[in-house]
């Protein structure tokens, strides 16, 4: 996602969804369309406006093609557990997003170049498959001769993140461990999983 791109979608979507929101553009811009509020009241948003900007939200937040989000859903439409609940499995579980919740990219954008750039080992396996799904055993980390790279360099100088329970952090071999399967509850405040299931079966 370009800056002018992903400053657009913060400013539709709000501050926190996407990576990074902050930066003073984007404050200034927030404090013009609170006072642009006070003064002109908000058009309110139809049953169907509001579930397409719940799939825009996950979409963009995710960095999903539309059609890897419709496939998303139809997966966890036909799957035997909660529908909702194998929804945001499935988005957290992909590679790229675990690359990110580990702290090895500042951005989903950035564990995806990483992916498909080769620079990433699962179970001592290089995959250049940004949405392939880990499971429960998993180990990721770099490969050999990425561990020289600046990017590896970068990683071992950030601070420990803060990494959800279903992954461990192993930050002394830079490398990290699936341990459960995600959590819904990580991500469901954030989305409204029902209003995307919906739009998509309307």
């Amino acid at each position: 996602m370009t800056k002018i791109k992903k400053f657009k979608f913060c400013r539709k979507y709000g501050s926190g969804l996407y990576e990074k929101c902050g930066g003073t553009r984007f404050s200034l811009s927030e404090q013009k369309r609170r006072m642009n509020r006070k003064l002109k009241r908000p058009r309110p948003l139809s049953d169907y406006g509001k579930k397409l900007l719940e799939k825009q939200k996950l979409r963009f937040s995710y960095g999903l093609k539309e059609k890897a989000l419709s496939g998303y859903v139809n997966k966890s439409l036909a799957s035997d557990i909660n529908t909702l609940e194998k929804l945001s499995q499935s988005i957290e579980a992909r590679l790229d997003n675990v690359i990110y919740r580990l702290g090895f990219a500042k951005t989903r954008a950035m564990a995806r170049q990483m992916v498909t750039h080769k620079h990433i080992k699962v179970n001592g396996r290089v995959l250049n498959v940004p949405s392939y799904q880990v499971k429960i055993g998993d180990i990721v980390n770099f490969k050999e001769g990425s561990e020289k790279s600046k990017i590896y360099e970068n990683v071992k100088n950030l601070n420990s993140p803060e990494i959800p329970k279903w992954l461990s952090f192993d930050k002394k071999n830079i490398s990290g461990s699936v341990i459960e399967k995600p959590n819904y509850e990580l991500i469901s405040p954030y989305f409204d999983f029902k209003k995307i299931i919906e739009f998509y079966t309307r």
